[in-house]
């Protein structure tokens, strides 16, 4: 996403996504639907290494938590994997919007594919998803306007 004189995009915007929970926390049942102690809490803080994106999300007691209700587990193990699943699901956290010349790009992008990207900041770049692509067609230029998804300390 190099915005230089050779670059083929030809612009872009990156920004944290914060909207979806940072947090998942469940409680184990019995038979009976009764919640068992000890309480399973996954944080995405765990996850992230970057000590920016930890300051960033800010300490534990701001968190977005999400609280899984009528799940059926009865292990803590299970409980901790089905909260980590739901954090994954969930918690998108950088975006990319932008637009790119696809003649100097040599490529189209595919959703649901991995691309690189480079040239922005540290923490905006890396190996990305794209998520949605939309192609326009003018006499002399072809272009995408594409948006990429990449989670924190994820991928």
């Amino acid at each position: 996403a190099n915005q230089s004189g050779q670059s083929n995009v030809r612009n872009a915007s990156f920004y944290y996504d914060l909207t979806g929970p940072t947090a998942v926390v469940a409680s184990a049942v019995d038979a009976q639907g009764r919640a068992i102690d000890p309480e399973v809490r996954v944080d995405l803080r765990d996850h992230v290494d970057d000590a920016r994106d930890k300051a960033l999300l800010g300490p534990p007691a701001f968190a977005n938590v999400m609280r899984l209700d009528r799940h059926g587990r009865e292990t803590v193990a299970d409980l901790r994997q089905l909260c980590e699943g739901e954090l994954e699901r969930r918690s998108w956290r950088v975006i990319g919007k932008g637009e790119l010349d696809t003649y100097s790009y040599g490529d189209i992008l595919i959703p649901r594919r991995r691309i690189q990207v480079d040239g922005v900041s540290s923490s905006f770049s890396g190996t990305f998803i794209v998520w949605s692509v939309t192609h326009s067609f003018e006499r002399d230029l072809y272009c995408q306007k594409f948006e990429v998804r990449k989670k924190l300390g994820v991928l």
